[in-house]
């Protein structure tokens, strides 16, 4: 499977609804305000949170350009973002060349979002995502439209996972999405790939997992359960939908899908020397804590020195090759196993809760 194929196929849509939830955890801020995080500081700007110069195509930008420059930098210290808006309006129309003008129409716009104008923030952005616009502000572009433009902000963020997925951008928009995911099935509202159920005389959690297709730590999860006990006449959100794994060796990345939708990104550790397998699997058995028969014939006991598999174990469909867990968190993101998946305790834990046995891993491993 090709390089762009892979991508394509672990990020090809995102979880239904989420980009609203994002937007409107953002709008605790004032409706349309670009968050602080989201702004590179300029040592050279007038203020410490002024927006920085973009680079010149030109080494000596003319007197007028940097005197224009200048003057969006005081208004924007001043809180004055419509008119610094105007500004750079007026130094992309005299820009002398198409990178010029690019930079200039990015602080356009970031200077729109700033003065609560999303919709002609969101005109600017979607003005910069054309082919001969630099990659740099067609990326920054589609990472504010993916949070601010409710309509399609799925859209926004699918592109950027799958056309820039290596861009530091693209893992921040993974991490908002995947919060956002997590948050709204971990609630007890309707979220994509759920459903209610009622329970009856006779059921416990184990059963309904069962019937779901699902797990009974996802349950408790969904309903913020403290206990496994349950009554009839018990209102339960379950997940119907189903999940599947891919895991993109070259960029230590696990991705968790919901329904074949982007639910959430993990980074992984994978075998050194070319030794993780690729291909399509299935997990055929899930343990916690546990034991390790490590292939010189010790066997080593969960939290016994030694025991490499941290807290959970997902077994593969392929002999000695799993999704496990690890003491050495510092050794996930690269090349450090024997060949398996390596996750942090956190995530693996987590990850081990949502998917049953059964559930489909495609490992891939092609550049290009």
């Amino acid at each position: 499977m090709g390089r762009g194929i892979a991508i394509a196929v672990i990020a090809v849509a995102l979880v239904g609804g989420v980009a609203a939830l994002i937007i409107n955890q953002m709008a605790g801020r004032d409706a349309g305000v670009l968050p602080e995080e989201m702004i590179e500081p300029e040592p050279s700007a007038v203020a410490a949170d002024a927006p920085p110069q973009p680079e010149r195509a030109s080494p000596e930008p003319t007197a007028p350009a940097d005197s224009l420059r200048k003057k969006a930098d005081a208004y924007w210290s001043a809180g004055e973002y419509k008119k610094a808006a105007e500004v750079w309006k007026g130094i992309a129309e005299a820009a002398a060349t198409p990178a010029d003008r690019s930079a200039a129409v990015h602080w356009q716009a970031v200077c729109r979002e700033r003065a609560g104008d999303r919709a002609a923030a969101v005109n600017l952005y979607e003005g910069l995502l054309g082919p001969d616009v630099p990659e740099e502000h067609r990326v920054k572009a589609l990472s504010r439209l993916a949070l601010i433009h409710p309509a399609r902000a799925d859209d926004y963020a699918a592109r950027l996972l799958v056309d820039y997925a290596s861009r530091p951008e693209a893992d921040e928009i993974a991490r908002r999405f995947g919060e956002a995911n997590l948050s709204a099935l971990f609630s007890p509202d309707p979220s994509p790939g759920t459903t209610f159920y009622t329970v009856v005389a006779g059921d416990n959690l184990t059963k309904i997992a069962k019937r779901y297709n699902t797990t009974a730590a996802a349950i408790m999860h969904c309903n913020r359960m403290d206990s496994d006990m349950i009554r009839p006449g018990d209102r339960l959100k379950v997940i119907d939908g189903v999940f599947s794994i891919t895991v993109d060796v070259p960029r230590c990345a696990l991705v968790l899908s919901l329904n074949d939708a982007f639910f959430r990104r993990y980074g992984v550790g994978v075998g050194k020397n070319d030794t993780t397998p690729a291909g399509t699997f299935e997990i055929t058995a899930k343990l916690v804590e546990p034991t390790w028969f490590s292939p010189d014939g010790h066997i080593y006991q969960y939290g016994e020195d030694g025991n490499l598999l941290g807290t959970r174990w997902m077994s593969l469909s392929v002999d000695g090759y799993g999704i496990h867990g690890t003491w050495e968190p510092e050794t996930v993101g690269g090349p450090s196993s024997a060949g398996c998946i390596r996750m942090t305790n956190e995530d693996v834990e987590q990850l081990y809760d949502l998917v049953p046995v059964g559930t489909k891993v495609t490992i891939v491993k092609a550049e290009g």
